[in-house]
């Protein structure tokens, strides 16, 4: 796909950060609505990072997130829950 394609207005790649920034604030608004441990947001803001890194590389990078480390099965399971990456 090329680097400048449009969609509606919007540069696809723009239109996938903006998702990925919308889809990060929900699911840590919940998440620190159901606890307020921050330890746990850190490896899930690593995660978020990841995520909005690949996107900037690469739109198809965005479907999974096995390559990204200090993801334990309970906080995976909860993003796949949310929607936010497919594994």
């Amino acid at each position: 796909m090329p680097a400048n394609y449009r969609y509606r207005g919007q540069n696809i790649i723009t239109k996938l950060k903006n998702k990925v920034l919308r889809k990060a604030k929900l699911f840590l608004n919940l998440l620190c609505l159901k606890n307020r441990q921050f330890g746990k947001i850190s490896p899930i803001t690593l995660t978020i990072t990841n995520l909005f890194l690949k996107t900037k590389k690469n739109a198809t990078r965005l479907k999974s997130s096995r390559g990204i480390p200090l993801l334990n099965k309970r906080i995976t399971n909860c993003l796949k829950r949310s929607g936010f990456v497919r594994i």
